[in-house]
């Protein structure tokens, strides 16, 4: 798609000459009102009931937007050129995910149902393996990112906050 390409040709043109290119997986509450992200997509889902699918064969590594806006000014102020992914530690299936999220806000898991995405009538293919291999950042830069359970407990922390 011309996003994908996009993001290729900007990362190529940026291998020439000194720059940091981060590959990033994030998640967060949407600023906005009326563009949710997944978390919002899950997090109103689970508290008005409503019957979604989680997959159970998609895994990513997400890390707190508060985290990755640290990174970012670690980076500022420490810049090394390279191509960096960054995410959390381990990885999680979405459905896992899910059930973890609503388990921390105390929402129900009832209206949730276990799936496969390539069951799924969604419009943009997306792989099954979402997660990014963080070590060249963790040993470049001197850091531990942290765990999937961290950004979980942060994200729920950002939902309880407007309840």
């Amino acid at each position: 798609n011309i996003y994908g390409l996009t993001k290729h040709l900007g990362e190529e043109y940026c291998k020439n000459v000194f720059s940091t290119i981060l590959r990033i997986n994030y998640l967060a509450k949407s600023p906005f009102l009326n563009k949710y992200s997944f978390a919002d997509w899950l997090f109103n889902s689970l508290k008005e009931m409503e019957k979604i699918t989680l997959f159970d064969n998609v895994i990513f590594n997400p890390l707190h937007i508060s985290d990755l806006c640290g990174y970012i000014f670690d980076l500022i102020e420490n810049p090394k050129s390279g191509v960096f992914n960054l995410g959390s530690r381990n990885y999680i299936t979405k459905s896992d995910f899910g059930i973890k999220f609503a388990k921390k806000l105390n929402l129900s898991t009832s209206n949730i149902t276990i799936g496969k995405s390539f069951e799924s009538s969604l419009i943009a293919k997306r792989p099954f393996d979402m997660s990014l291999d963080i070590t060249k950042f963790e040993k470049t830069f001197d850091k531990s990112l942290p765990d999937i359970e961290n950004t979980i407990i942060k994200l729920s922390k950002d939902f309880l906050k407007i309840d």
